[in-house]
């Protein structure tokens, strides 16, 4: 019980300091990694840190002691760091997304298939 109220502590924080959706902290963040993908710059660098720091916290607080899995959230925590510092030089979106999902998750080939296809899947447009 204290877990649960824990991460929606973290989505609520989140949502007020940030203005965006708590559901990008409590969901598995499936679909919030491609739509990261698709506008990583859509994001302000303050709202990457927000969503890494509540999400870390709800995400260990969920795999102690709620149900969950550790593998959408792992990779789009591992998407958001690697968004965060895709500026860096020699680092794009998809190499940092893509390294730094291997990193969290250490499944390399899975990680790396997984991100090119979120990346480069076509979107319709609006």
């Amino acid at each position: 019980m204290l877990c649960a109220l824990g991460a929606a502590g973290c989505a609520a924080l989140y949502a007020g300091i940030t203005g965006r959706s708590p559901s990008e902290v409590t969901l598995s963040g499936q679909a919030t990694l491609s739509q990261l993908a698709a506008h990583p710059h859509a994001w302000s660098v303050g709202a990457l840190v927000a969503v890494l720091v509540f999400k870390g916290v709800a995400y260990m607080l969920c795999l102690d002691s709620l149900r969950g899995g550790p593998t959408h959230p792992s990779l789009f925590l591992g998407g958001a760091v690697g968004i965060l510092l895709s500026p860096l030089p020699g680092l794009g979106v998809v190499p940092g997304m893509a390294a730094a999902s291997v990193a969290t998750l250490r499944l390399p080939v899975s990680c790396v298939v997984r991100v090119v296809l979120v990346v480069a899947t076509p979107r319709p447009s609006p």
